[in-house]
């Protein structure tokens, strides 16, 4: 079944599934344990049971990599986690829409930007989510022990210089990579605004700004073989800039890389994303939404959200926080202090844009960056195969937030 049938029939279940299960959607009284599904795995899923240690909640936390099929599959069943964090508000909010999301208190204005409150909102009326960690992306890392240097303006980005690292891979989402090259792109060649009415649909595929941002990546990339960037994981990719002789001399990834690298003993350095006639930030964050009406649930999403809660991971290393009351100075890292001064200090900031979109069109966003790299020559049938899927997502699950 394709991504938007599978799509088409969730849709179609809803109605079903609320009158099935809503009943049964609350907690046994006798359930002491908070149900908790999350993204994370291996060494992040040590330091989230971490911040959930701190909220004095007893819990029950699964991590999947397959976490988007396991979710759709619980609730299907009629047995929702009590918890469920979600790296992309295109899903979550598939699920608000659908009634399976519990209201939550809105997130401080003192605490949280303007942008990071529309997030949690989830394209829905009132706050549905919290921000359980931010990312900062439109940066491109590099190895200072080395003679390269990122480029500083739009002639160094475009003149043939150190090869870049490039890797696809990400099971079961790969090509995600190359989309966040195509959002930068777009957004630092021709703004925020034209950014903002892609991203919510109200701009095609086919458009000269958005063809123009593809043809561009396809460019700077066009030395990486394609065989090698799909069979290359994300997170593998950037270390050969450590090798001697270098493998590859930049790596375009958000901010989680510089953990990425520590972790295999190595210590990157970034510079942001070229100004290119237009300046900006993409930025992405994982969300936690209440799918019962477990009292102890709502009290650990409250603690996630608080200022101590927020303050846990990001002092261990390797996550960042969008709170304006976790200071830069509470990070041990001078790398991520720079990173969590642009996430909270009022830097205009735009949410990733494939996370905004419905997932169906996200899904195909993925596939065809794919097959852009493996055939250049194929990008007028990729990106009318987009507007196509674009064209046929109803209005209600567009989403669109401030961006800038």
């Amino acid at each position: 079944m394709s991504p938007s049938t599978r799509h088409a029939v969730l849709r179609a279940l809803v109605p079903l599934l609320l009158l099935t299960c809503l009943p049964g959607c609350a907690p046994p009284a006798d359930r002491t344990l908070v149900r908790v599904l999350g993204p994370w795995t291996g060494a992040e899923e040590d330091r989230f049971r971490a911040v959930l240690d701190r909220t004095g909640v007893p819990y029950d936390y699964t991590g999947s990599r397959a976490l988007g099929q396991l979710l759709r599959s619980r609730v299907q069943q009629g047995d929702p986690p009590d918890v469920a964090v979600l790296p992309g508000l295109g899903e979550l909010a598939d699920y608000a829409r659908g009634g399976y999301l519990r209201e939550l208190p809105s997130l401080p204005e003192a605490d949280y930007a303007p942008l990071w409150r529309d997030v949690a909102r989830v394209g829905a009326e009132g706050t549905h989510a919290v921000v359980v960690k931010a990312d900062l992306k439109s940066l491109i890392w590099f190895d200072p022990g080395s003679d390269v240097r990122p480029p500083a303006n739009a002639e160094q980005l475009l003149a043939d210089g150190a090869p870049w690292c490039l890797g696809l891979g990400s099971s079961p989402d790969a090509g995600w990579p190359g989309t966040d090259w195509v959002e930068d792109l777009l957004l630092h060649r021709s703004g925020p605004e034209v950014y903002r009415r892609w991203a919510s649909g109200e701009l095609a595929w086919s458009s000269p700004e958005v063809r123009g941002a593809w043809q561009t990546w396809g460019a700077l990339v066009s030395g990486v073989p394609a065989e090698r960037a799909l069979l290359t994981d994300f997170d593998d990719a950037g270390l050969a800039m450590f090798t001697r002789p270098q493998g590859c001399g930049l790596d375009h990834l958000g901010s989680f890389a510089g953990a990425v690298y520590r972790e295999r003993g190595h210590r990157g350095d970034f510079a942001p994303f070229p100004d290119l006639g237009a300046s900006g930030w993409e930025v992405s964050a994982d969300l936690a939404g209440l799918f019962t009406d477990s009292p102890a649930a709502r009290r650990l999403l409250t603690h996630l959200a608080d200022a101590e809660g927020q303050r846990v991971w990001p002092a261990a290393g390797g996550a960042y926080s969008a709170h304006k009351r976790v200071p830069p100075s509470g990070y041990a890292d001078p790398v991520d202090r720079r990173i969590a001064e642009v996430l909270t200090e009022g830097a205009s900031l735009c949410l990733d844009a494939s996370d905004l979109m419905p997932p169906s069109l996200r899904s195909a966003f993925y596939r065809g960056v794919i097959n852009y790299l493996e055939a250049p020559e194929s990008l007028d049938g990729v990106l009318d195969g987009l507007d196509h899927i674009a064209d046929s997502v109803d209005r209600t699950e567009w989403i669109t937030l401030p961006c800038g």
